[in-house]
């Protein structure tokens, strides 16, 4: 019964969108007006100053990112630490201490976690196929739901400027035989706008690396069993019916084939494929003092895994599945005076994961929460308050009453704060629950409260301008859910619930931009985190783990970047640092500091309407030696080039 319901639910989502995609074939989004979050909503300030903690990664930087995944750019222009396990391989993001689970990821508002992983792996998510991506490291979880407890990350696609039928192509090299291709064709005209985009990319991905396990002396070699060969599509549509109503629909699809690099202990042939489809229809209105926006979303991420004998070929594991998710979500907001603002909201969410590891072969669990929220702009607009609350239900249980109070200032001009406390809830995933011998149905949601306070100062003088935004945050969190070894005698790590885990620290970004001329621009930035995620619990659980450091969670996280343009020419470096990274509980074993940088040249030629850019760039262009995950060296350094040709 189970079987045949996931499969008439996957088949009858599948068909109602594509019918739609036909029926309308047009779709768009309503520029939000706000940058309070609630799910698809925003609660509307944007007159008055306030501190931006949100940054967007926009499409210029985006269609020149020639990394696997985005996981490249947001470890350079985020304070994000990117556990990557190598060039096409696994990378997932950590914020402000917390593990990859307690990050959301968002397409076009669509929570598209994986429903047995909680989380997605960004090598999956080819940049050419984006447009925007915003770094939430403020992000709500009584404004985006359960799992929201460290930031999120926000995947969108938008409009374009340009009119009538407009192109792209893009085509890039590199040093380690990697070779991709990316094509972008549109139209938008009056009611009408349509974007359509594919990429493929094939690479050998030989990189050089250093053996640090290698005996007597660590030495030089070639990664084996690394090529991969990725190809995808997505395309928006949008339709205005009217200049308040307009419809959407988004559709991506990626398949993913690739070798899983041996660590420098094993010997092992492992490979993976990843099979993506997402598509969306969204419905927007806005009125003179009410808007809503409905959404249908369908995700489906199938998988295969197999790891064999490098010496048999036979096969050691294997493992097969798919996880669905059937999404339907409805927002309102209504402009009640002119100083306040209300919204409410309902969101659906029925998941189900088909595996092979599982006991019974599948599970499946809804997922129903309602939510709002309300916001007061003072008289001058200098002051504002935002109160969310929220109500999840699931498997028969429900959470806490979810809520988010934060008071803005404007204290004078150009300098504002911030002050925020919300309580936090995060959900066992299915995998946490029922995976193999290693699942763990006793475990206990995660708990806690969490607070921050920011302060951002803007100076401009002339053609110089300077911003810069100091935050510190506290949060504290019961039943943590931390995968550690199971014991000496058990090679397999579980999950388990600790106590107590308490996360602080302080953020420090600058931003630095100057026009010499009206030519020659040049801008600075830098970000910094200090972060302790530490066990705070006496019990035995704790052990000899009591205020150490969690796991793969860094210290310090640093990077620096430097843009200086001329005309259509420009140099860019970005530098960036990882403190310790310890293995163990205690703390007795730990991946060295580390620091990469990557440098980048690029040019470009405007033949009428039409442009070519041309762009060389080194990645770890001073060679260094490096680890995100033990055992999984990352590539020495290696070169890219490439060239991208717009047309309108």
């Amino acid at each position: 019964m189970f079987y045949r319901q996931k499969t008439y639910i996957s088949f009858s989502v599948l068909a109602v969108l594509l019918q739609a995609s036909y029926a309308c074939a047009q779709s768009g989004t309503i520029s939000p007006d706000s940058t309070y979050h609630l799910d698809g909503l925003t609660l509307e300030a944007s007159s008055m100053p306030k501190v931006i903690l949100d940054h967007t990664i926009d499409s210029s930087a985006l269609v020149l990112d020639n990394a696997i995944g985005i996981g490249g750019l947001l470890k350079y222009n985020s304070l994000i630490f990117i556990k990557d396990y190598g060039p096409g391989n696994m990378s997932s993001v950590s914020a402000r201490g917390g593990s990859a689970v307690q990050s959301q990821v968002f397409w076009n508002g669509i929570n598209i976690n994986q429903a047995g992983l909680g989380m997605t792996d960004l090598s999956t998510l080819p940049s050419f196929l984006l447009d925007n991506i915003t770094i939430q490291q403020s992000a709500s979880g009584a404004a985006s739901g359960s799992g929201s407890v460290a930031g999120n990350v926000s995947l969108s696609n938008s409009n374009t400027s340009n009119v009538g039928l407009y192109g792209l192509i893009k085509q890039t090299f590199s040093s380690i035989g990697e070779r991709s291709t990316g094509i972008r064709l549109g139209y938008n005209k009056g009611k009408l706008f349509t974007d359509v985009r594919y990429f493929y990319l094939d690479s050998d991905n030989h990189y050089q690396f250093t053996n640090t396990a290698a005996r007597p002396y660590a030495k030089e070699e070639t990664q084996q069993n690394a090529s991969l060969l990725q190809h995808g599509y997505s395309s928006t549509v949008k339709y205005e019916f009217s200049p308040h109503t307009e419809l959407l629909v988004y559709s991506w699809y990626t398949h993913f084939d690739r070798n899983i690099t041996p660590t420098l202990q094993t010997i092992t042939k492992s490979k993976q494929r990843d099979v993506s489809f997402k598509n969306s229809i969204q419905l927007n209105h806005k009125g003179e003092k009410s808007q809503w926006s409905y959404k249908l979303a369908y995700l489906r991420d199938a998988y295969t895994y197999t790891q064999r004998s490098a010496y048999s070929d036979s096969i050691i594991d294997y493992t097969k599945g798919h996880a669905d998710n059937l999404v339907n979500q409805y927002d309102y907001s209504y402009q009640l005076t002119q100083r306040i603002k209300l919204s409410a909201g309902v969101s659906d969410i029925y998941q189900s994961v088909i595996n092979s590891k599982y006991e019974e072969g599948g599970k499946s669990r809804n997922r129903l929460s309602l939510y709002g929220g309300a916001i007061w702009i003072g008289e001058k607009k200098h002051t504002s308050f935002t109160a969310l609350v929220r109500q999840e239900w699931y498997a028969s249980q429900h959470s806490p009453l979810i809520y988010s109070l934060q008071w803005d200032q404007r204290i004078t001009r150009g300098v504002s704060f911030l002050i925020k406390g919300e309580r936090q809830y995060r959900i066992p995933t299915m995998n946490d629950l029922y995976w193999g011998q290693v699942g763990n149905i006793n475990l206990k949601p995660e708990q806690g409260w969490g607070t921050e306070a920011s302060v951002n100062y803007v100076l401009k003088y002339g053609k110089v301008k300077n911003s810069c935004i100091v935050t510190v945050f506290s949060r504290s969190v019961k039943d943590w859910i931390l995968y550690t070894p199971a014991g000496r005698e058990n090679p397999n790590w579980m999950p388990q619930n600790i106590n107590h885990v308490w996360s602080r620290g302080i953020e420090f970004r600058n931003d630095f931009s100057i026009q010499v001329t009206q030519h020659f621009f040049a801008t600075f930035s830098f970000k910094h985190t200090y972060q302790r995620s530490t066990q705070q619990d006496h019990s035995d659980r704790g052990g000899n783990a009591y205020h150490k450091q969690l796991i793969y969670t860094p210290i310090y996280l640093g990077n620096a970047g430097l843009v200086i343009q001329y005309k259509q020419f420009a140099l860019s470096y970005f530098q960036q640092y990882t403190s310790w990274v310890f293995l163990i509980n205690d703390e007795s074993d730990f991946i060295d500091p580390y620091t990469y940088a990557m440098i980048r040249l690029q040019g470009g030629f405007t033949f009428g309407k039409n442009k070519a850019d041309l762009f060389v760039e080194a990645d770890n262009c001073w060679n260094n030696t490096y680890q995100t995950v033990k055992d999984r060296p990352m590539p020495l350094r290696y070169f890219r080039a490439g060239v991208i040709y717009k047309w309108n």
